[in-house]
């Protein structure tokens, strides 16, 4: 049954984690969130890397391992919000342009038979200032709970730094919405001169 092959197994886990990461960061606990973080990043490279190399690239997995990834990222911008990290109109922001996608994708999934969305440069570099910003807020975290005496002085640089990042995040998210919405429009666009 392909819900348990190696690959799908560790996209399941990685499901699993995000729970569990969620409650010790709520706690507190910032350096096990970091490590369970670090943890479900990992179960992503693996799982990807034993789906080619078993050749176990399976439809459920083409499904489960996007969906690990966007609730991983969708619920690490809550927390950070709730932790007054980042703010609460970036993980709105965040949240919305992927319900926005999501939406377009089943919309244009019921109206053609094939459907083929890849993630774009700018996405790409989009979700990579998004681990960079969490990067950030977590060191953040862990310098203003610990209060390390050799790195306090870099707290208000940091800080400084994910204020700009920030604001980064918040453009290429708009960005990359558009971009979406522009290529779902004209896959549909194309679907309805074909009929």
């Amino acid at each position: 049954m392909e819900l348990f092959n190696a690959p799908n197994s560790l996209t399941l886990l990685r499901i699993f984690l995000i729970p569990v990461f969620t409650w010790y960061f709520l706690q507190g606990e910032y350096r096990l969130a970091l490590a369970i973080f670090i943890a479900t990043g990992l179960t992503d490279v693996i799982d990807g890397a034993l789906a080619r190399a078993l050749k176990k690239q399976s439809a459920l997995g083409t499904i489960l391992d996007p969906a690990a990834d966007k609730l991983l990222m969708l619920v690490t911008f809550i927390v950070l919000a709730m932790r007054n990290l980042v703010p609460v109109w970036l993980s709105v922001l965040v949240i919305v342009r992927d319900l926005w996608i999501v939406l377009g994708s089943l919309v244009l999934k019921k109206l053609k038979k094939r459907l083929s969305i890849h993630p774009t440069r700018l996405s790409k570099l989009n979700t990579f200032f998004q681990l960079f910003t969490i990067c950030l807020a977590f060191f953040l975290t862990v310098l203003r709970s610990e209060s390390p005496p050799k790195w306090l002085g870099y707290e208000p640089k940091i800080a400084w730094l994910l204020d700009r990042v920030i604001y980064v995040v918040a453009g290429m998210t708009v960005l990359t919405g558009i971009q979406y919405t522009r290529i779902g429009w004209r896959m549909l666009v194309e679907n309805e001169t074909r009929h």
